[in-house]
């Protein structure tokens, strides 16, 4: 039986399987957060995080298009997780250092795609 392992590869234009790995990693530790009981005063606003990721899953599933998310409501997620990550450093910053990095890599992945169309439109 082979082990298929799932990898991040950086490449110049976002491809699906980034994109896609980088949503499953998102939504896994923002997910886990909402439920680890030593972040349990933070429960709903992970739970609001959560919602927001999963509409822009929604966006991203029927679209292919990571453009069409709202970059002002993804630098509010962005700063959220920044503060969550940092309230938890000192104790158990777990799931929460891992949500943090894992929407810089989408974030990463947004301006890729954002550049690749605005490329497409000027050739």
């Amino acid at each position: 039986m082979s082990k298929e392992k799932t990898i991040f590869e950086y490449e110049p234009n976002p491809i699906e399987k980034n994109i896609e790995f980088a949503f499953q990693k998102l939504i896994f530790s923002v997910t886990a957060s909402a439920n680890y009981n030593c972040y349990k005063e933070t429960e709903n606003e992970w739970k609001d995080i959560l919602k927001i990721i999963n509409k822009w899953l929604n966006i991203y599933v029927n679209t292919k298009n990571l453009s069409k998310i709202n970059p002002k409501e993804f630098n509010i997620i962005q700063e959220k997780l920044f503060e969550l990550d940092s309230k938890y450093l000192q104790e158990s910053s777990l799931y929460a250092e891992d949500a943090y990095e894992w929407i810089i890599q989408l974030k990463i992945l947004l301006e890729k795609n954002i550049k690749t169309l605005k490329l497409q439109i000027i050739k």
